[in-house]
């Protein structure tokens, strides 16, 4: 009898820690989450990229690392480590534009380039 519940006790405690690791298995990147992942891959260690969250501004930093499903880099404005889960990323990109001095933060090249050219046009 004793053996017996000791064996029901061993197969409760080996079903809850099977239950456990499958409820903390990793879900599948979305298709837009991939991409980020995989243009993340190609960047190099410093590399100067632009971050565009889902919610929020664009950041602007320096490439430190990237894990399966995150990657991290030094905000080059607020000057800490930043980390982003791929999905909470819209789109990085490549480098990132000049300095703005009137609100001390870098910002878009492209988007201050088109807002000097309809402003010329003007």
């Amino acid at each position: 009898m004793l053996k017996l519940s000791q064996q029901i006790i061993k197969t409760i405690l080996l079903c809850g820690c099977v239950c456990r690791s499958i409820s903390h298995a990793q879900q599948p990147l979305s298709k837009r989450a991939t991409e980020v992942k995989e243009k993340v891959a190609k960047f190099k260690l410093n590399q100067n990229i632009s971050v565009i969250p889902l919610q929020g501004h664009e950041e602007f930093g320096s490439f430190l690392s990237s894990t399966d499903d995150a990657f991290t880099f030094h905000d080059i404005d607020q000057k800490i480590d930043v980390t982003f889960k791929y999905e909470k990323v819209k789109k990085v990109k490549n480098g990132y534009g000049g300095y703005d001095p009137i609100h001390h933060r870098h910002v878009d090249r492209t988007e201050t380039e088109s807002s000097l050219q309809f402003l010329l046009a003007l």
